[in-house]
């Protein structure tokens, strides 16, 4: 496993040098209550981006059911089963191809699409470590795991400058770690507000 995130980290590192070289770079931090990253979106094409990101966030495994886990506690002088958040926090790095679909239409109509503003759609894959903060001591048994999934988002750059960016996306996807112990499909919604560094 561990050779697995050495080889794609050294690919993301070696596309990210090559891309730099290049291409037109956006860098940006970005952050949101639970997640904070830093992040590179290289030009592809005109309406393209590769996107890649090393940050440290919030996750879940709620809707694995992977088990159920349960602490008893005291509840009107009673024991009762209460259920654990199954949520975790962890080093990441998070690699998107974005396809800017409607930039065309929206520089026609006069709409901002500097700094890669707009809607987009594309792919993801998100590699976490293990579980770093949990709060369910059975989660950090899950140790790697990724998210494999496809998307539908959008960027818009705000200000006189246009350096303060907001970000959403959402979409389906694969949820499951390297030795597929577990394997899911779930939802995904996401969200920040950054600043464009260069």
């Amino acid at each position: 496993m561990k050779k697995t995130i050495a080889i794609t980290s050294l690919l993301c590192l070696i596309t990210t040098i090559s891309l730099a070289q290049r291409k037109k770079l956006q860098l940006s931090f970005n952050t949101n209550v639970l997640d904070a990253h830093v992040a590179a979106e290289f030009s592809l094409s005109e309406n393209s981006t590769f996107y890649t990101a090393i940050g440290f966030g919030y996750e879940s495994v709620g809707s694995l059911n992977l088990n159920k886990y349960y602490d008893k506690s005291a509840q009107g002088g009673r024991n009762s089963d209460v259920l654990r958040p199954e949520i975790f926090f962890a080093p990441y790095l998070n690699m998107q191809y974005r396809n800017y679909f409607l930039k065309t239409r929206d520089n026609r109509k006069g709409y901002y699409i500097g700094n890669n503003s707009g809607m987009y759609a594309g792919a993801r894959l998100k590699l976490y470590t293990a579980p770093v903060i949990s709060m369910n001591g059975g989660v950090e048994a899950i140790k790697q795991n990724y998210m494999l999934g496809l998307m539908i988002g959008y960027q818009k750059a705000l200000g006189v400058q246009r350096r303060f960016i907001i970000n959403a996306n959402t979409g389906v996807s694969t949820h499951a770690n390297y030795n597929l112990s577990f394997f899911r499909s779930k939802p995904m919604l996401h969200g920040s507000v950054g600043y464009v560094i260069k």
